[in-house]
């Protein structure tokens, strides 16, 4: 108050930035609605303090207020006044009434439909929620198509997995009017994060046979099941993707490693058998896990088989797989592997270094076969290329 005084004491009129801060500021429903009126008389009941007194209005939950933002409303409102003005709708806000989202549905109808909410999935839902709550699927329908393409859709399609409202979902789904694979995966993450694995696999039926699948909706319902600890579903899966005709990938595969690296055995190596069947070579990913996978009680022929894999993986190999793999071979006790590798390191095939961590495995890896020849020349190469030694460097060294 004593800066409004003082602005008008020196003949100085206030800004609408500021008028909106003072309706913001306001300690009272009341003194918000003096503000805005004030804002008006100068010609300033525009956007910005229009905006500040929804969302006072909010705040204060007084009906007043919103009925004053209501008398105000412009011929084009923008996005963020749009959004205020229908969470004042929403249950327990002033213009929430016994009919849950009639009110809402009529303000968009009357003064929002115009508005462009393709980058407001917060706003499309509050359309959404009211529409589908006053059984106004016309609204709905309208709101969908006012979109600006699919993956706008499927956006608020999955924007229910967080709230684990699958009928929600479904509704805009089905408001939809093209079903394509990005909605049908929307729909299929919703039902998974709604753990209702039996609906997720209706609707995937649905998209196989109006042909809107691909890899990564089979993907999607791998990494679910796998999550479920449903191997056996998941690796089924791959079978009827293959069929489908959808080649997997190594992501495809990479997603069956990854579960099944810390157990290793035949299952490990039986997906590693079809990934090579479909033609497909290991990635970084892929070595990475079959790396983890190689434990002390590992079959032999296992470790052999997962470090011949990533040791002969083309241009694939650097820093950070060469120390996974000196980590492994040392894990498992394999110092005769570890020697071959080191050996190609040494030689033609040689991977550039210049991570402290990749010459600490290196230093350890040579003093595990008792060549101080080869630790010395690492140490020189790390101090060369003046990379500072940290504390596990150090300790490989004195190790």
């Amino acid at each position: 108050e004593q800066s409004v005084q003082l602005a008008r004491s020196q003949g100085t009129e206030l800004t609408s930035t500021a008028r909106s801060a003072l309706i913001r500021g306001a300690l009272t429903a009341v003194d918000a609605l003096s503000h805005f009126r004030d804002a008006a008389k100068q010609g300033q009941s525009s956007a910005s303090p229009l905006l500040a007194l929804a969302e006072a209005a909010e705040r204060f939950k007084d009906r007043a207020l919103a009925d004053a933002v209501l008398q105000c409303l412009p011929a084009d409102p923008t996005a963020p006044l749009a959004v205020a003005v229908l969470r004042l709708c929403r249950p327990g806000a002033p213009l929430a009434s016994q009919d849950e989202g009639v009110v809402a549905t009529q303000l968009y109808e009357k003064h929002f439909a115009v508005v462009d909410f393709s980058r407001d999935v917060q706003a499309q839902r509050l359309v959404a929620d009211a529409a589908t709550t006053a059984g106004r699927t016309d609204v709905l329908k309208k709101l969908v198509a006012s979109l600006p393409d699919s993956a706008s859709r499927a956006a608020l399609v999955q924007s229910y997995a967080s709230d684990r409202d699958l009928e929600g979902a479904q509704q805009v789904f089905q408001a939809c009017p093209d079903k394509d694979t990005c909605l049908y995966r929307a729909l299929l993450s919703t039902c998974i994060a709604c753990k209702d694995m039996a609906s997720a696999e209706n609707f995937l039926s649905h998209a196989s046979a109006a042909g809107a699948t691909d890899v990564d909706t089979y993907n999607t319902m791998i990494r679910a099941y796998l999550q479920l600890g449903d191997l056996q579903h998941a690796r089924s899966l791959v079978r009827t993707m293959r069929s489908a005709g959808l080649m997997p990938t190594c992501a495809t595969f990479n997603e069956l490693i990854d579960a099944l690296k810390s157990k290793g055995g035949k299952a490990l190596w039986e997906v590693v058998d079809e990934m090579e069947a479909c033609g497909l070579g290991p990635n970084h990913a892929t070595c990475s896990m079959l790396l983890e996978s190689a434990q002390q009680k590992s079959q032999p022929k296992d470790i052999e088989r997962a470090l011949k894999i990533v040791g002969s993986a083309d241009g694939i190999m650097d820093e950070v797989l060469l120390s996974s793999l000196c980590e492994a071979c040392i894990r498992t006790n394999r110092s005769d592997l570890l020697a071959n590798h080191l050996k190609r390191h040494r030689g033609a095939n040689s991977v550039p270094v210049t991570a402290t961590h990749a010459f600490g495995a290196l230093i350890r890896s040579y003093g595990v076969l008792h060549d101080l020849d080869g630790v010395w020349a690492t140490w020189r190469e790390m101090k060369a290329r003046r990379i500072a030694p940290t504390s596990v460097t150090l300790g490989c060294m004195v190790e």
